[in-house]
């Protein structure tokens, strides 16, 4: 049997949980928008350092490598590949995965890049080793084999900085 001193007292227990629900739904929402506004200057700071540091021809090094892996995303205008055993005047590349994409994918793809380059394969690249634009990889602006040159630099380069310029993510 349900007294009105009980009825009170559960009243009053659903009236403290439905307000520290609230409060912390409020708290969520307010740390998601705090959070989303830090992320997105942090994330126009970094394109900017990044488009610094790609801006100087001299960041990219030339190296030649063993490919052990290739994906390639149609979709996204990207080919991912983890390039192993690179030459000696490489020692600044701390990591082995690069990247192609947007412009210079699809002129990769049109000069036969699918059919000429393959896992196992010896190639020559330019990258910049300074700084992954996607957390793990390095993008790649020339791009030959023993067989045929795929990518000048120059003409890699130009497109890229163009891609990169009018991207709005992170690289």
């Amino acid at each position: 049997m349900i007294t009105g001193a009980n009825k009170k007292y559960r009243n009053g227990c659903l009236k403290i949980g439905c307000l520290i629900l609230f409060l912390f739904i409020l708290f969520c929402a307010m740390f998601y928008g705090i959070y989303s506004c830090t992320m997105y200057i942090g994330d126009k700071r970094i394109r900017a350092a990044q488009l610094k540091y790609y801006s100087d021809q001299k960041n990219f090094v030339e190296t030649t490598g063993v490919v052990k892996q290739i994906v390639i995303s149609e979709k996204a205008k990207e080919i991912a590949m983890e390039i192993v055993n690179l030459s000696s005047d490489s020692e600044k590349f701390l990591i082995y995965f690069f990247t192609i994409r947007d412009t210079n994918f699809e002129l990769l793809i049109k000069r036969g890049f699918k059919e000429l380059v393959k896992i196992g394969d010896t190639i020559r690249i330019s990258a910049a080793p300074g700084t992954s634009y996607n957390g793990c990889t390095m993008p790649i602006v020339a791009l030959s084999t023993d067989e045929k040159v795929l990518l000048t630099f120059e003409e890699g380069y130009l497109n890229f900085i163009k891609d990169f310029s009018v991207s709005t993510s992170i690289y």
